[in-house]
């Protein structure tokens, strides 16, 4: 039988506990966030509120489904001999999808402050304060894990950090980084309860984003859904890039401008790998005659809505900016739409692609093969070709 707590104790759980539930939840899904698909299993999320804990922010968020058949995957990118690159050329050289910055590092010599492993191999050995590593295994399964000095045997790739902000799905508030007061710059990773890998970057040191305390950013993943977050290096380091977005997504602060332009060079990165998504919404197409189109709402839409032409002759046009180069599948979706045209046309330059709206409706259907030369935006013009009423959804390319 256990013996019972000492009334000293037990007062003190008491009151931490209180003072836990007394802390206002944040709902994080009020933050206005703008989504978007960037690869299969992978999805952007970039919100700026005004108001987050009374100070304006600006977010980018990463969600990373688990892995199926072996994509998306996760890599630890480190030099050779500690050269510093920036976040943007790890992704870029190593053909990957997205890239944020990773550990700690000496600015001076390159070398990390924590352990550091890469495709099975110890680069570098952990240090007393990086007392945690989000770590991947052989199999492709992400974790985030207490570590301790001289620890290596952990992950096919791993990098340590600190603080481990969240375990076990409870914000470790009772640490002494907890009462720290300044706001800065900051990049954490984090994992939801389904096996979500988050990686978030929260820019500041300018006025139109003044970062976050490590409390605000335990606070803000812990809403996001994580049961297990890391803090990861962050100040004028903090750095996201995503190749079918255009590069960089965030405003990296080293240039001390609200610009994409502040990035620094750092020791190593996180990468992700996985199939690229360049996706439009109709939202965000030229529905011509503006008139003659109305919105519907339907879940089972890509965006919970589509756009429905009531009138002949109308057309859709998606402009698609910063596709890079290579070669792509092109797939539309389109709603269940009676007295709908019974076939459409979408044209890319001189190309031209057919697909009958009666079938396959709701669902990613392939069109054809197209080419992207990387250097100017590709366009995508929609029509009945009987000149009648049609519904579109939305559009994607898809990395061949």
């Amino acid at each position: 039988m256990n013996a019972p707590l000492p009334l000293f104790a037990l007062w003190w759980t008491l009151a931490a506990l209180a003072a836990q539930d007394a802390r206002p939840e944040l709902d994080a899904e009020a933050l206005a966030w703008h989504t978007r698909p960037v690869g299969l299993g992978v999805t952007w999320r970039h919100a700026e509120p005004a108001d987050l804990f009374g100070a304006p922010q600006s977010l980018s968020l990463l969600r990373i489904e688990p892995s199926r058949r072996g994509l998306p995957r996760l890599r630890v990118a480190a030099p050779a001999a500690w050269a510093r690159e920036p976040t943007s050329a790890f992704g870029a050289d190593a053909g990957a999808l997205a890239a944020v910055n990773g550990g700690f590092f000496n600015m001076d010599t390159g070398a990390p402050l924590g352990l550091v492993r890469q495709d099975g191999t110890t680069r570098a050995e952990n240090i007393a304060k990086m007392h945690a590593a989000l770590g991947v295994d052989r199999r492709n399964r992400w974790s985030i894990e207490r570590c301790g000095p001289g620890d290596v045997a952990f992950g096919e790739h791993t990098l340590a950090a600190w603080p481990l902000l969240i375990a076990d799905g409870r914000i470790l508030d009772g640490e002494p980084w907890a009462a720290q007061e300044e706001r800065h710059p900051r990049t954490a990773a984090g994992i939801a309860q389904d096996g979500t890998l988050l990686l978030l970057t929260v820019d500041g040191r300018t006025p139109d984003a003044a970062g976050m305390t490590l409390l605000e950013l335990a606070q803000l993943l812990h809403a996001l859904g994580c049961v297990d977050a890391l803090n990861l290096d962050g100040g004028g380091s903090t750095t996201m890039w995503i190749r079918t977005a255009g590069g960089i997504v965030n405003h990296p602060c080293d240039n001390k401008l609200f610009d994409h332009a502040g990035e620094r060079p750092v020791a190593n990165a996180l990468l992700v790998f996985a199939v690229g998504l360049v996706v439009r919404d109709e939202d965000e197409a030229t529905l011509a005659p503006a008139a003659s189109w109305q919105r519907i709402e339907d879940a089972r839409c890509h965006d919970g809505d589509a756009a429905v032409a009531t009138a002949d002759g109308a057309s859709a046009c998606f402009e698609l900016a910063a596709v890079p180069a290579g070669g792509y599948v092109l797939e539309a979706r389109w709603p269940a739409h009676r007295g709908a045209a019974t076939e459409l046309e979408f044209r890319v330059g001189e190309t031209i692609f057919q697909a009958d709206p009666r079938q396959r409706a709701n669902r990613w259907t392939a069109l054809g093969d197209l080419t992207s030369a990387g250097d100017a935006p590709l366009t995508v013009t929609i029509a009945a070709t009987d000149g009648r009423p049609f519904a579109i959804d939305a559009i994607r390319l898809v990395e061949k």
